[in-house]
């Protein structure tokens, strides 16, 4: 499904095919009474600065079987970005599918994994969750190693390394990673002081935002990435990613307005 801004080919076939094969392991599943996990590296939705990087015909598909089969899919586990990230999206106003009739759910679970490398100036992290007997992903927890205790050094004893761990259990109150606890943990970001939820932006770039110069290596890195505005820091934009990016146009769209009065309300 992955495409080049500028190339508008369909690489002989392959992104239908790949198509084809999610939707029968989606029917697989439903018939064998079985739960799945998606794990993707450009994950639809996916940017590249302005850049989309999905196929919008075949975006729309995708999105189509995932709110279809929203009570198979544990979670979506995704990559590329280099910078974590937890999402999730309403079953209204997906990409270009028509709404369905009835109540609106949550679904699209989307964790964004941080990078193992220092490959976009944030540190390098791993993380790691669990399923409980229900199938319920839970416990998030993630470990990063700071790069800045060891300019300079030649080794660093493993004993010596400095770590920043950011578990959303303790640190947050986000026990699992439902699409409704995500939608929950939405409200509380979008309504408290907009410095808190800065705070969590630069913890999971493996920061310490109580560290001066840790917080404003979070702070440049987010506002290079567009993330927050450069001045006042605004946070509306990280808003619109969790909540409004199941493509590109839908995130423009959100982020036009994202750090008004009435948005940040």
């Amino acid at each position: 499904q992955y495409m080049a801004y500028d190339d508008d080919t369909d690489h002989n076939g392959e992104q239908t095919t790949q198509l084809d094969w999610l939707e029968n392991e989606f029917a697989q599943a439903r018939a064998d009474g079985r739960k799945i996990i998606i794990l993707d590296h450009v994950y639809a939705g996916c940017r590249y600065e302005a850049a989309k990087l999905w196929h919008d015909k075949y975006n729309n598909p995708y999105f189509q079987m995932l709110r279809d089969n929203h009570d198979l899919v544990v979670m979506e586990v995704g990559g590329h970005d280099h910078f974590a990230d937890l999402r999730f999206h309403t079953s209204k106003n997906v990409a270009e599918l028509k709404d369905l009739s009835g109540s609106t759910f949550n679904f699209h679970n989307l964790f964004v994994s941080p990078g193992m490398t220092p490959y976009g100036n944030s540190n390098p992290g791993v993380s790691k969750f669990e399923l409980n007997s229900d199938f319920v992903p839970q416990n998030l927890r993630m470990e990063f190693l700071d790069l800045d205790y060891t300019i300079g050094k030649q080794s660093v004893p493993y004993s010596e390394a400095k770590f920043w761990t950011v578990d959303y259990a303790k640190d947050y109150g986000v026990t699992d990673l439902t699409p409704d606890s995500l939608a929950n943990f939405y409200d509380v970001l979008s309504s408290q002081d907009e410095g808190i939820t800065l705070n969590y932006l630069i913890s999971k770039l493996g920061f310490n935002p109580e560290d001066s110069q840790q917080r404003q290596q979070g702070i440049d890195l987010l506002s290079k990435k567009d993330i927050i505005t450069s001045n006042k820091h605004h946070v509306g934009e990280f808003l619109c990613l969790m909540k409004h990016s199941s493509w590109a146009s839908e995130y423009a769209d959100c982020a036009d307005s994202a750090n008004s009065v009435e948005f940040l309300q």
